[in-house]
């Protein structure tokens, strides 16, 4: 009987299904910027996350991660956008940022500070949380659209509106933003004729980034917007000086 006992319970836990690997729901939609003073450039590396995605700046390029927790180990899936960093300290910096992120093992959130931790359980890098920022105010300029005539798409955020340039003709839409969803609304683009073939390929693309956006992830100087499935469809480089309200 016993005997028995054990080969049910031993084929009831072939059954069970085991727990898909899943980011940890603590950091979802959060944002993180590195306080560490030994890495330093002109963009501070950033993280922000949502669901299992994270995105941010590495110190040079963006990057973008699959992150999924089994039990208590957390690790990043990253890749990397592929622009030239401007100086040695940038290369460096994302450079040892990329090598912290790959690292990662484990996450320790205490006090608005989020520490990466390695499999030795040494402290890798340390961020602090910033509060989400809201889109209206800021302006941006693609910078993924290589084909682009010299004057690019641009987007500029004011309450629930956006409007811009297409890259041959001005362009707005209504603009629904919840967190890092968004959404725009019918695009209504004046109808100037456009000069070169490159313009109107330019336009076309960009037309089809706004249909087809459902989330933003940005901080202070970059912006990038995603399909529904999550993909990056479109980069963006702030026009401001400052940070964005």
């Amino acid at each position: 009987m016993r005997s028995l006992l054990i080969v049910a319970a031993l084929a009831l836990s072939a059954c069970v299904t085991p727990e898909p690997p899943h980011a940890p729901s603590y950091l979802n939609n959060t944002r993180w910027t590195l306080v560490d003073d030994s890495l330093s450039a002109a963009q501070t590396p950033s993280i922000a996350f949502r669901g299992a995605s994270a995105t941010g700046q590495t110190g040079c390029n963006q990057f973008f991660a699959t992150v999924v927790q089994r039990a208590d180990e957390v690790t990043f899936q990253t890749s990397v956008t592929e622009r030239s960093c401007e100086n040695d300290s940038a290369r460096e910096t994302e450079r040892r940022f990329l090598e912290a992120l790959n690292s990662t093992r484990h996450v320790d959130v205490t006090d608005g500070s989020l520490i990466l931790i390695d499999a030795s359980r040494r402290p890798l890098a340390r961020f602090q949380q910033v509060p989400a920022i809201q889109l209206s105010g800021t302006k941006w300029r693609r910078v993924d659209d290589t084909n682009a005539n010299p004057h690019g798409a641009t987007m500029d955020f004011e309450g629930n509106r956006a409007s811009g340039y297409t890259g041959c003709n001005r362009w707005t839409a209504d603009v629904t933003q919840s967190g890092e969803a968004l959404r725009f609304g019918m695009v209504v683009v004046t109808e100037m004729h456009c000069g070169a073939g490159v313009q109107m390929a330019t336009e076309r693309s960009f037309l089809a980034v706004i249909e087809a956006a459902r989330y933003a992830h940005y901080d202070r100087d970059a912006l990038v917007l995603l399909d529904a499935g999550q993909n990056v469809i479109a980069e963006f480089n702030s026009e401001l000086p400052g940070e964005p309200q």
